[in-house]
């Protein structure tokens, strides 16, 4: 089974937009995962962790975040408003080219609609 990393940007000075792209991400990986694609979300995975006191910011995450993308077969992208000011994607973009693993961009309108 191939399972694929899905980066996407979540810090913003605006907390609505942070809830949004939560949600969103969360959305796509459900979509993928119905259609068999298997998905890691960070977001969806960690964001709950770190509501419950681990308290930190994408570098807190990082090690962790490194870890889990060395254990799939590719890293997604989505393009989110955002995604090329991100620090945290920047930084799995660079570890997954150092990897050597294929690097796929998603436009989260496709996705939303190709249901």
């Amino acid at each position: 089974m191939n399972i694929a990393y899905l980066a996407c940007p979540y810090s913003h000075p605006d907390p609505q937009v942070e809830i949004e792209r939560l949600e969103t991400v969360t959305r796509v990986a459900y979509l993928l995962m119905q259609k068999e694609i298997y998905v890691f979300s960070p977001l969806t995975h960690n964001l709950p962790i770190d509501r419950l006191g681990r308290r930190g910011n994408w570098q807190t995450w990082r090690q962790f975040d490194h870890e889990m993308l060395s254990r799939c077969d590719r890293l997604l992208v989505l393009k989110l408003s955002g995604w090329e000011e991100s620090q945290g994607v920047a930084a799995e973009i660079a570890h997954a080219q150092s990897l050597g693993l294929p690097i796929e961009w998603l436009e989260p309108e496709e996705v939303l609609t190709a249901v």
